[in-house]
């Protein structure tokens, strides 16, 4: 069956990437004051009476202090076995996919099916402000892309900002937003009627699945579009793709 890019599914994933923005801000403006929140240190703890009435200031009493055991609350935790992935400040990434027949909301749904175009490369994706639960990243990616039919290959460069949400210890979803660079014309795009915008708006759906505190399995849903022809591409320019990678974390 042929992409559906027409100007009904160009609409469609418009309004889907409005609601992406507007979804973007909002959590933006959640995650920012989290991030202090979770950088400022804790308050100086009141000083624990000396035994005994004794006064700890008063010499010869610093020995009865000390063989005083400590309570169980002020024991050090033990540490997280599986750190989440908001604990680490940079990360790398190997990706593999392929790239669909559908506009985003289709492909959100799994239907079209896939087209014979094949996307890889590697991601680097950094915290920028990191609270509990909501963190601030940057993300960018260098990827080729191979076509069989029609036969062509050519690279794309992503670089955009996200939201990363925690929902446990071992898993994280993130939301990205910004801009994708195609090193050539795409001829996919040119036999569809569109003109090959090299230069459109990115996005990026992730979920991100802990194997160990250096290594995670990412699956992504990789989209570019035109945002309702403001970049110059108001056909042919939905694509999108689905991706999955292996992450590893640098110690921040």
């Amino acid at each position: 069956m042929a992409p559906t890019h027409g100007p009904a599914g160009v609409r469609r994933s418009s309004s889907i990437q409005v609601i992406v923005w507007q979804v973007l801000v909002g959590l933006l403006l959640i995650a920012i004051p989290q991030a202090w929140a979770g950088e400022a240190g804790s308050m100086p703890e009141a000083p624990s009476a000396a035994p005994n009435g004794a006064d700890p200031g008063e010499p010869g009493n610093e020995a009865a202090l000390s063989q005083e055991p400590l309570p169980p609350e002020a024991s050090t935790p033990e540490p997280d076995p599986i750190p989440s992935p908001s604990h680490h400040s940079v990360a790398i990434t190997l990706w593999n996919g392929v790239m669909t027949n559908g506009n985003l909301g289709e492909s959100l749904l799994f239907d079209k099916g896939a087209r014979s175009e094949y996307i890889g490369g590697v991601g680097v994706q950094a915290d920028l402000l990191k609270g509990r639960w909501l963190s601030l990243v940057v993300d960018g990616n260098l990827l080729g892309h191979s076509n069989r039919s029609p036969a062509e290959g050519f690279l794309e460069t992503t670089l955009g900002l996200g939201l990363r949400a925690q929902a446990n210890r071992w898993l994280a979803f993130t939301v990205v937003e910004g801009i994708s660079w195609y090193g050539e014309r795409s001829r996919q795009q040119l036999q569809e009627g569109g003109n090959g915008r090299q230069l459109v708006n990115y996005l990026a759906l992730e979920a991100d699945a802990n194997l160990n505190p250096r290594l995670s399995l990412v699956a992504r849903l990789h989209h570019r579009s035109g945002i309702y022809g403001t970049l110059n591409c108001n056909k042919a320019c939905d694509n999108n793709g689905y991706l999955l990678g292996v992450r590893y974390r640098f110690r921040p």
